[in-house]
């Protein structure tokens, strides 16, 4: 099976509500500014990498915001539906396959571009608690084309990671050995 891979900057965390569930499902929303050759149908694989403007690694303001790193945030999974997010936008959500994120749902919106992309069809969002989602989803997203990615992480998709936060206690210790060596 190909995996597309999706460049897509982080916008938003949000709660879906979907039937039969009591609580709120989290959920992330991206935006992709660089362009697309195509949008993903529903049934297609990706994966989303997300931008990180470069000059936040390098502090280097003639770089400019329109150069990228990416990162992996582990999502990978199927787009389980697509459709319109405003005039000229077009949202869809995958159910990510990767769960040691926490986020079992992620929604990425993108510009539309009628030379390139098909328009999604009406069948392309069949569960209509999503439909909902992606159509109230408003995200205003510019079109780069003259963005550029540095993307190291390779052309398959990259191996699943277990995402944890450091242990506090390493921190505190070393705290309190620098407070008590060269405090």
């Amino acid at each position: 099976m190909s995996t597309t891979r999706i460049y897509a900057r982080w916008e938003d965390h949000l709660f879906l509500s979907l039937p039969n569930q009591p609580l709120p499902v989290p959920a992330h929303a991206y935006n992709a500014p660089v362009p697309m050759d195509a949008c993903p149908r529903r049934g297609d694989h990706v994966q989303v990498v997300a931008l990180s403007p470069l000059i936040y690694r390098t502090l280097d303001v003639p770089l400019g915001t329109r150069i990228y790193d990416v990162y992996d945030p582990q999502v990978v999974g199927v787009v389980e539906g697509v459709c319109w997010s405003g005039p000229s936008r077009v949202a869809f959500a995958v159910k990510n396959e990767r769960m040691t994120t926490g986020v079992p749902w992620v929604v990425v919106t993108v510009p539309f571009n009628r030379r390139t992309m098909a328009p999604p069809a009406d069948d392309d969002c069949p569960l209509g608690w999503l439909k909902d989602c992606l159509e109230t989803r408003r995200s205003e997203v510019e079109v780069q084309h003259d963005a550029v990615v540095v993307d190291k992480l390779g052309d398959e998709p990259t191996p699943l990671v277990s995402l944890q936060y450091p242990d506090p206690r390493v921190w505190q210790r070393d705290q309190l050995l620098t407070d008590h060596f060269f405090g």
